[in-house]
């Protein structure tokens, strides 16, 4: 996580200076304390230079009054599916507030660190971390799994703060570690618990049947190979690609990779793709295919134009780490696309 540190005062400089040893981040404060390379002068308004902030760094530090504090984030915040870590702590390292995105930007467990470094106290206010119970959305960080649907995943957590317990059904993760307040599961008992929560790389038949608040959470072990011809327009490619997901109960939240071939590494389309969903692009070379392609059908023509007969399925099994065919090849116009399953959970994006 890319950090950075904020400082207003030269006490503040100096406690900053002891957390840059360990964080090896910059610094910035006020042209009349940056007296050395380690510390820089910020090139704007404090309020101008936070919104560069939060667009740069996944976790910020503000060594200031709390009140400074919010006033300085408040035009910048978006989501806190997108919104930066923030903590905000005193000069003297005694209170160190979680302040913005304490789950899943990790400003609970940054404040927490912090706190331990500077003999401070961490204060955390968010109702699941005070009764010590792992929220949905800290749950499927830890395990990165992916979410899709964040009003879901809050009316779930709700449950748990309250004292009801969440039932838990997971076919692909069966020995998973689970805190207060979650129950593992067989699919009939769902109705026992007084909210369920899904995990898996599939569509839940339980939750459309399930009348108690419920979510998902996305294993992301599912690897795409794309294969396509030049110049494909990118609404066309993302828009095919949606349809064939859903078409075989699969989500782009299931994906931890797209896989293409070397020849296709820098193809608009795909590139954009990636980027947009925000997953892993891995690329085989030709050579890799050349060695399993016999494995596979190929297509003369392919094997004319790229020098391999075929593209999309040994590229996402290669990618799997020789993974479990789960849709073979599909043709579409002009592209091919193929599902794997890899061989581990954590294995696909890697």
């Amino acid at each position: 996580m890319k950090k950075v540190i904020v400082a207003l005062t030269l006490g503040g400089v100096q406690t900053a200076r002891k957390l840059q040893n360990d964080f090896d981040c910059p610094i910035y404060t006020l042209e009349k304390y940056s007296c050395s390379p380690q510390v820089l002068s910020m090139p704007t308004s404090l309020k101008s230079f936070i919104g560069v902030l939060f667009n740069e760094y996944q976790e910020i530090i503000l060594i200031m009054s709390c009140g400074i504090a919010v006033r300085m984030i408040a035009p910048y915040l978006k989501s806190k599916k997108n919104d930066p870590a923030v903590v905000v702590m005193d000069e003297a390292g005694r209170h160190v507030i979680s302040l913005l995105s304490g789950h899943i930007g990790g400003a609970n467990r940054l404040a927490g660190r912090i706190a331990g470094m500077t003999n401070g106290e961490a204060v955390i206010t968010t109702a699941s971390d005070v009764q010590g119970i792992e929220a949905v959305d800290m749950l499927a960080g830890r395990l990165h799994l992916g979410i899709a649907d964040w009003e879901k995943v809050k009316a779930v957590t709700a449950v748990l703060v309250n004292g009801g317990t969440v039932g838990v059904i997971s076919p692909l993760m069966k020995d998973l570690n689970l805190g207060k307040g979650y129950q593992l599961l067989w699919e009939k008992e769902s109705l026992k618990s007084d909210a369920l929560l899904y995990i898996g790389n599939q569509y839940s038949t339980e939750l459309k049947e399930c009348n108690l608040p419920s979510t998902q959470l996305w294993i992301r072990n599912m690897v795409l190979g794309i294969g396509c011809r030049k110049g494909i327009d990118f609404k066309y490619l993302e828009h095919a690609i949606s349809e064939f997901l859903q078409e075989h109960q699969y989500s782009f939240y299931s994906l931890g990779a797209i896989a293409t071939v070397d020849i296709k590494k820098e193809e608009p389309a795909i590139v954009q793709l990636a980027e947009k969903w925000k997953i892993p692009l891995q690329i085989v070379t030709r050579q890799q295919i050349a060695s399993v392609e016999h494995q596979f059908t190929g297509s003369d023509f392919v094997r004319k134009t790229i020098g391999v007969g075929c593209v999309c399925e040994p590229a996402a099994y290669l990618s799997s780490g020789s993974g479990k065919q789960m849709v073979s090849k599909t043709i579409r116009k002009h592209m091919t696309l193929s599902l794997y399953e890899a061989t581990e959970v954590s294995r696909a994006g890697e």
